[in-house]
């Protein structure tokens, strides 16, 4: 403006020109401070020949007191005058050349850009003529801004006044910092601060650009580039009207941001600027976009260094779902894609609260209808859609978290990993600062009507929930059909469960009633439904795809099993690692409803139960079931086998795993007392199903087993005895004991061993036994008691048992200081003595009985028989077939004086004769035919001269009749002998 009042003064100091130049410069700057208060200095002044002057080194200076001041320095400048007016009085300025003039605008920080006095100027509103062009010009404004500002170069510069007009036209176009794609034209009309106009338009000026003017731009915008179009006009009353059309595009904000969707658009604004608060108040503000479209209004306070925004944009179309990605992207785009869809009428209004580098955001929304769809990344995650009525929604950045609500009115989620699907979703969607909740939530689950409540902690991306009903088909779920080591089915109800889930662990803590659950591990272990059951205090930490881990207490028919297990995710699969289960108290019979084995109970309690079933680590072929506990009494039955097995005081530990394929079993069995059924019973069972439809399901069960049995005292009719123990086996070949040994009676001893090849059917059994009681051998054979005694022996012998014919072995025993039973012997032979009870031997003992044995089929081979007692000795050998004929070959022989003592011996033969030779009286016999009617042949006798009697033959009937009375005597200890060897029976 001083520029223009220096050509006004300049006019007046031409007459001077023809006295001295110098004296023109002094006079021009006196009038210029003078006329306009502007302070002017220049070098030399020159006539340009009729028509102006050439002024070097002009520097013109315009202050104001409260406003910004402008200076301006031109190198040389050109004013074009008409001399001849100017001599007349009547000056006309026509044109002032200002080329590559600087021009600096600044603004102190402490001072308005409208102050009042700068209105008052007289350089502003002295109405001469004039015009002012520029070329290459600079134009600097410091503070602009705050303390920003810029610098236009290439500046072109246009400054015209009409004749009698107060108005002032400015045209300036430059690049605004340098560049020549930043094309900045200026467009001020001047006439008071009352009334002008300002133009400002821009081309393709970056955010770096922009940001010279707002510094803190470049803390919300990253890049992109606007063309602006500015109208600024002033109005009385401190008040500015301002016009903006910005069409923009590329837009990338720093941080993201729900605006972040508008990266090209136009913006459009018609405001008023109040210049005494340094505010400007929206009046109609629209922003435009290639996908969203709204309503912009509210204030921009520019009183302090950075704008502050108190503005409000009302979205009359959006992307709702990109909206909705920003706001739950951090904690929803690691798991999958929100999409939502809805219904007209919406509506959605975002606000802008503060300094412009960190405004506060918030987001309200509300939309009549529509449905939210979740496709997640993981399978891990339910996917599915929910449908909503009324939708409240509210967002800020000062906390980040969603608000609001939304009325669910159906859907479904499904999990494809579990094959859980939740449908007939119901309730109300909250969403607080820290979370978004459904309570209470009704659904069903796999078609179970359930009620709970589910919560989401954003801040920690969690999401917690309660649930109660029941859950029936739980064999439709992927759980359950994945692997074959654990089968489930049925349902569990009056399920109370809370949990927790996020990206990495899920937790539950669950009560139910599992009386109509099925569920059961490999064959042998079955908790079928209707057994009564339920579960209570159960603890799950589950790590999706990896591990679930379960620790409770079942209770099962009365019996508490506090459990603890473990499952990993084994590829595509779930696969069991650990199971752990304890009882304080065991109910033999509750534990035999859960189990499928050749073996049930009658009674049985016990403390101290376990269960373990543990996979070795990285060996996913190596598994180990361990079993036992301490019972207290039991009473246990074995398949057909109507005899229990009792105990008493009992410690069982049984042992079974798979490794590499190869399954074994162990089983240790301690008992104070037990007692078993009687021998021949098969007891000892293979541990495979009775069913034979689960037998099919598991074709390999076969096991190899060992068996470790002992016991205080052991009935084991028809033995009982003490300090017993036995090492058995059994497995697909071959089953039996491979040692046994125990203490009868006080001293007596028995061990051996025995055998079944199963194929074949062929038993071995191996013993031998030691001062036994022979009361116990003759109720193992099932004879009477015809003896008594010590009883030494053995016995070793195999045998097909579909076919006796293939018994083959031998044995011995030996029976020292024995005695017969006069009762059995007469009854045995009351028929031949009757009324003769006097020839019996006066004595029954006897001092050894002890005979040789061969088996052969049916056919018993006896041999080095011999019977020694104070009334006689008999030795021989022979064979008989059991239950058949027999074969002897006997030898008797009586001392004198026992014969002597029996009438018939004595009638019969010379017994002085004998007992002056002091010989034995012997007779040799042959017994034939069947074991009940044998016949007796005499086939020896002692010599003639030693036999009294008219008549050898009638002596020799004599004598037959009276060594026929022992016969069945003899053929009873035969049979001793023939039964120690199928001791099997």
């Amino acid at each position: 403006m001083g520029l223009l009042l220096f050509t006004g003064v300049a006019a007046a100091a031409i007459l001077f020109l023809k006295y001295q130049l110098e004296g023109i410069r002094v006079l021009l700057i006196q009038q210029a401070q003078k006329r306009a208060g502007i302070q002017l200095d220049a070098g030399s002044v020159k006539v340009n020949g009729l028509n102006g002057l050439l002024i070097d080194d002009l520097t013109v200076a315009l202050n104001s007191k409260s406003g910004p001041a402008v200076v301006v320095q031109v190198p040389r400048a050109i004013l074009d005058i008409d001399l001849v007016d100017l001599v007349y009085g009547q000056p006309v300025l026509e044109r002032l050349r200002i080329d590559n003039a600087r021009i600096v605008l600044d603004r102190p920080l402490e001072h308005e850009w409208f102050a009042a006095d700068l209105g008052e100027s007289p350089a502003l509103g002295d109405p001469f003529p004039f015009r002012a062009l520029g070329k290459n010009c600079t134009l600097e404004v410091h503070n602009l801004l705050g303390e920003a500002g810029i610098t236009v170069s290439s500046l072109d510069v246009d400054i015209t006044r009409l004749t009698e007009s107060p108005d002032l036209y400015v045209r300036l176009t430059g690049l605004l910092n340098g560049r020549t794609e930043n094309t900045l034209d200026i467009n001020p009309r001047y006439a008071h601060l009352d009334d002008f106009d300002l133009r400002v338009q821009g081309e393709a000026l970056r955010v770096e650009d922009l940001s010279q003017l707002v510094p803190d731009l470049k803390q919300v915008l990253a890049s992109g580039q606007a063309a602006p179009n500015v109208r600024v006009a002033g109005y009385p009353g401190s008040m500015l009207v301002v016009n903006v059309e910005m069409p923009f595009q590329g837009l990338e904000f720093q941080q993201e941001i729900p605006l972040q969707m508008a990266r090209n658009g136009q913006l459009s604004v018609l405001a008023h600027y109040d210049t005494v608060r340094h505010e400007l108040n929206l009046t109609t503000a629209q922003v435009k976009t290639d996908r969203m479209r709204g309503r912009l209004d509210g204030t921009v306070s520019l009183a302090e260094t950075s704008p502050n925004l108190n503005l409000r944009l009302e979205l009359t179309e959006m992307p709702v779902n990109d909206l909705l990605r920003y706001i739950w992207q951090e904690d929803l785009s690691a798991f999958g894609d929100l999409t939502l869809v809805v219904e007209d009428p919406y509506s959605l209004q975002v606000t802008f609260v503060g300094p412009l580098s960190t405004p506060q955001i918030a987001v309200n929304a509300g939309v009549n209808a529509g449905k939210i769809v979740f496709d997640p990344k993981s399978t891990q995650l339910p996917a599915g859609e929910l449908e909503f009525g009324a939708m409240k929604f509210g967002w800020n950045s000062e906390t980040g978290e969603p608000s609001g609500s939304l009325a669910l009115h159906g859907g479904s989620l499904t999990h494809q990993e579990s094959g859980i699907t939740i449908g007939n979703i119901s309730g109300t969607l909250n969403l607080a600062p820290d979370a978004i909740f459904i309570d209470p939530l009704n659904a069903t689950i796999l078609g179970n009507p359930a009620v709970g409540s589910i919560r989401y902690l954003t801040q920690e991306n969690r999401t917690e929930f309660a649930v109660s009903g029941s859950f029936a088909n739980i064999e439709q779920t992927q759980f359950a059909k994945h692997g074959t080591d654990l089968t489930l089915a049925g349902a569990l109800t009056a399920i109370q469960c809370k949990g927790s889930l996020t990206a990495k662990a899920v937790s539950l803590d669950l009560s139910a009633d599992a009386t109509q659950l099925y569920a059961a591990h490999e064959w042998w272990l079955e908790k079928p439904i209707g057994t009564g059951a339920t579960l209570e205090g159960v603890h799950i930490d589950i790590v999706p795809r990896k591990s679930v881990h379960v620790k409770g207490a079942a209770i099962i028919d009365g019996l508490r099993l506090n459990t603890e297990a473990e499952i990993r995710h084994a590829g595509k699969t779930w696969q069991l690692e650990k199971v752990l289960i304890d009882s304080g108290s065991l109910s033999l019979l509750s534990m035999a409803k859960c189990l499928r084995i050749p073996y049930g109970a009658q009674s049985g309690q016990g403390t101290e139960g376990y269960f373990k079933w543990l996979r070795f680590p990285g060996e996913d072929k190596h598994v180990e079931v361990q079993i036992g506990g301490k019972v207290e009494t039991a009473a246990v039955t074995a398949r057909d086998v109507p005899v229990p097995l009792v105990f008493e005081g009992a410690q069982v530990d049984v042992t079974f795993g798979i490794q590499n394929g190869y399954r074994t079993g162990t089983l240790n069995l301690h008992a104070q007392n037990a007692a078993l059924p009687p021998f021949g019973s098969r007891w000892l069972l293979p541990m495979v199903p009775d069913d034979p439809a689960v037998r099919a399901l598991y074709p390999k069960i076969e096991r190899d087993w060992t068996y470790t049995l002992t016991a205080g005292k052991l009935s084991y009719p028809p033995w009982n005895g003490t300090n017993f123990h036995g090492e058995g086996f059994s497995n697909k070949a071959e089953s039996g004991l491979s040692s046994f040994d125990a203490v009868i009676a006080e001293g007596g001893t028995v061990s051996g061993s025995y055998r079944v090849l199963e194929a074949e059917n062929i038993g071995t059994l191996k013993a031998a036994w030691k001062a036994t009681p022979s009361e116990f051998i003759l109720n193992h054979l099932t004879l009477p008691r015809l003896l008594s005694g010590l009883m030494d022996g053995s016995v070793d012998y195999s045998v097909d048992y579909d076919d006796p014919q293939t018994l083959r072995g031998a044995g011995s025993f030996t029976i020292v200081n024995g005695q017969f039973s006069a009762d059995y012997l007469f009854k045995q032979f009351e028929e031949q003595i009757e009324g003769k009870v006097f020839s019996l031997p006066p004595s029954l003992k006897f001092s050894q009985l002890k005979a040789d044995l061969e088996l052969a089929g049916d056919v018993i081979h006896t041999k080095n028989i011999v019977l020694d007692s104070p009334v006689l000795k008999l030795t021989g050998d022979g064979k008989f077939v059991m239950g058949g004929d027999m074969d002897h070959n006997i030898r008797l022989s009586i001392s004198p004086e026992i014969a002597a003592r029996i009438p018939l011996i004595r009638a019969s033969f010379n017994v002085e004769g004998f007992r002056n030779s002091q010989t034995d009286i012997e007779l040799a016999f042959h017994l034939t035919g069947p074991s009940f009617n044998p016949k007796l042949e005499v086939v020896g006798l002692p010599g003639v001269g030693e036999i009294i009697s008219s008549g050898v033959v009638e002596v020799g009937s004599e004598v037959i009749r009276v060594i026929d009375l022992p016969r069945q005597i003899l053929l009873d200890l035969f049979k001793i002998g023939g039964g120690i060897a199928g001791a099997a029976n």
